[in-house]
């Protein structure tokens, strides 16, 4: 166990908890630069779709997109909201049953951009939000032209 001492005098134990004092957590997930299978083509970036699976209710993740290795940055896309999901129960799809299917919700962030390839990163902070799951991540795009 490791404790640390505040600057108001508390003590803590470290890694105990969901709470930060009230206080949200930033955090990140920044994924690698995706070329789509085409490392010559250049590509005009539409939509972004990732699978999120949500143990809680509803999340609000920004997202930014990087584009040709860092040397464009798109606008950052606040706020979307990535639907609550957990278990179907008594799901019927053409005569065939599923009791307990779990859902992923799916979420679409705009983007606009263009480049040989994209490391999208995803921004959301909280305090008491349960874990998510990135399950699976959907670009939309367009090639244009090649790199000679």
């Amino acid at each position: 166990m490791l404790y640390v001492g505040t600057d108001d005098g508390y003590v803590m134990q470290l890694d105990v908890g969901t709470s930060f004092d009230g206080e949200p957590i930033p955090h990140v997930l920044g994924l690698a630069y995706a070329n789509q299978g085409a490392v010559t083509a250049y590509k005009r970036y539409f939509t972004m779709r990732p699978d999120v699976k949500s143990e809680g209710g509803p999340l609000a993740v920004s997202l930014y997109a990087q584009f040709d290795y860092g040397g464009l940055r798109g606008d950052q896309v606040d706020g979307v909201g990535v639907p609550a999901t957990g278990s179907t129960y008594g799901f019927s799809l053409y005569g065939v049953t599923y009791y307990g299917a779990p859902s992923v919700g799916d979420a679409q962030y705009d983007i606009d951009g263009v480049g040989f390839n994209i490391s999208p990163t995803f921004i959301h902070e909280d305090d008491i939000d349960s874990p998510a799951t990135f399950e699976a991540n959907t670009i939309e795009f367009t090639p244009t032209k090649m790199r000679k």
